[in-house]
């Protein structure tokens, strides 16, 4: 990050600090009106207050990534240094004192949208920026909400910052789940409509939209990345008619990077590759070193959490997945899900471009030698998180060709991810039912998307949370509210109609 950058972060941590006055969202202490009233002035003031935004959503994904999306599900099991909390995830016995129900940094997050989404339209500025700016708070805003619907159920909202002590705006009711998802479009939508457009010649000629450093690294909000959250947010809900329409009329039309900059399927990745060089440009979707104004990490990244640990702090990859002591361990189930050919040898060309079974541990962040022969050792704790990619917003969309009885058309978008790992074309007789289809687009979700906070997500929203996930007991699919939460608020054992 630049040294300005890095001085607008320490400046908002200090002033967003104070305005939140403790650690806890939900546990405010009086908040004096002063600081807004002479801080939210100026565009530097907004993007700085916006930067301030990202970096608390990063300190929230640097456990709930893996803690709320990855750890469920069957994917993983304990390691030499496992600890009970990770036991409690994987085993859907979560108590209120697991450290993965905290929601404060999540909220955290929440109130920073909402002070940008306050102040911000009073600011002078240029109307094209002010909008972007927007634009970004209501989509973070949405995407949080997101996470904690899918994560804790029924949850409390704030849809404006708190900024005085007061008991009522401090200590809310929790709100159904259907109602923050109606709030969640909605703010999606608002978020489209302050968003620019974005063509092949606005990002070529060098507009402002993509020239700064956190959008050429896609680690800030866009238009695509509203797309990528729609799309989801739909499926969630079950209107595949409306994940079609996202795909089909948004993220189908977005600039091609075959001529220049664009969003796609990764184009250096191909099923033609020797294993060696597909490990190589598999790896380089990951590596945030590979990025230059017209060459970001990878054409196929969407939405990433910028991470720098001297800033961000530790987040769990290397001490889950890659460390030699790491807590986690894949399991056969993981294992089995890659195909075989008849010798029962994987042919699936990510098993190893994931895995590394020499070292015995995830190999998919590692950084690659130019020269394509060696790995370096892992950055510790400093890749960034993915959390869109063009390949799951692809089988999203076969998904819902799926479920709207659309099985040749999904199984040709099933293909395009197939193929590209070496792997041969499904046909259309492979099924039998639209269920048989439905479960190997599950598959190829799982596998596409090891270790990126996605696959219990997938179980939950595809109603097999059970079957394929382990947690039998529907009142367990979501986490307990932590306890401190519990005794800041005793209002959160109620639910707003």
């Amino acid at each position: 990050m630049k040294i300005e950058s890095k001085i607008a972060v320490i400046i908002a941590m200090l002033i967003t600090t104070t305005l939140t006055s403790c650690e806890d969202f939900l546990d405010q202490k009086p908040v004096s009106d002063l600081y807004t009233d002479i801080y939210w002035r100026s565009e530097s003031d907004a993007n700085i207050g916006l930067i301030a935004m990202y970096y608390s959503f990063s300190r929230a994904m640097a456990s709930g990534f893996y803690d709320w999306g990855e750890m469920r599900g069957g994917n993983w099991q304990p390691n030499s240094r496992f600890g009970e909390p990770q036991r409690e995830l994987i085993d859907h016995h979560v108590s209120n004192t697991n450290t993965a129900c905290r929601w404060s940094e999540l909220y955290q997050t929440i109130n920073r949208a909402n002070l940008a989404i306050k102040y911000i339209p009073n600011i002078s500025m240029a109307p094209a920026t002010k909008s972007r700016y927007l634009g970004e708070a209501y989509a973070v805003r949405a995407l949080c909400y997101f996470y904690a619907v899918r994560v804790w159920g029924d949850v409390p909202v704030f849809l404006e910052p708190v900024e005085k002590f007061d008991v009522k705006e401090i200590y809310p009711s929790r709100t159904r789940r259907e109602k923050v998802l109606d709030i969640i479009e909605a703010d999606l939508t608002k978020a489209e409509q302050f968003l620019p457009v974005l063509t092949q010649s606005s990002i070529i000629t060098s507009t402002p939209i993509e020239t700064t450093e956190q959008y050429v690294k896609r680690t800030r909000v866009s238009k695509p990345v509203v797309y990528a959250i729609q799309m989801d947010v739909y499926a969630w809900r079950h209107k595949y008619d409306m994940v079609m329409k996202v795909w089909e009329e948004k993220v189908k039309l977005l600039p091609n990077p075959t001529a220049g900059y664009g969003w796609a399927l990764d184009p250096d990745i191909k099923g033609t590759l020797t294993q060696t060089e597909f490990n190589n440009a598999y790896h380089k979707m990951f590596d945030k070193s590979a990025i230059s104004p017209l060459a970001p990490m990878s054409r196929e990244q969407i939405f990433s959490i910028y991470y720098y640990q001297p800033e961000n702090g530790v987040n769990q990859t290397t001490q889950y997945f890659i460390a030699p002591g790491r807590s986690l361990n894949w399991t056969t189930d993981l294992i089995d899900s890659y195909q075989k050919n008849s010798s029962g040898t994987i042919i699936d060309k990510r098993y190893e471009a994931t895995i590394n079974t020499a070292g015995a541990r995830i190999c998919k962040f590692y950084v690659v030698e130019p020269t394509l022969t060696t790995l370096q050792n892992p950055r510790m704790s400093d890749n960034f998180l993915p959390i869109y990619r063009y390949s799951y917003l692809n089988l999203l969309y076969a998904e819902a060709l799926n479920s709207e009885s659309k099985m040749e058309d999904a199984i040709l978008e099933l293909n395009k991810i197939r193929t590209r790992s070496g792997l041969s074309p499904a046909l259309i007789t492979d099924f039998v039912s639209p269920a048989e289809l439905s479960d190997a687009i599950l598959n190829e979700m799982r596998i596409e998307t090891v270790a990126e906070g996605k696959y219990w997500f997938d179980l939950v929203r595809t109603g097999n949370a059970a079957r394929l996930g382990g947690c039998t007991n529907p009142e367990l699919i979501c986490l307990p509210i932590f306890r401190d939460h519990l005794l800041q608020n005793p209002n959160l054992s109620k639910i707003l109609d």
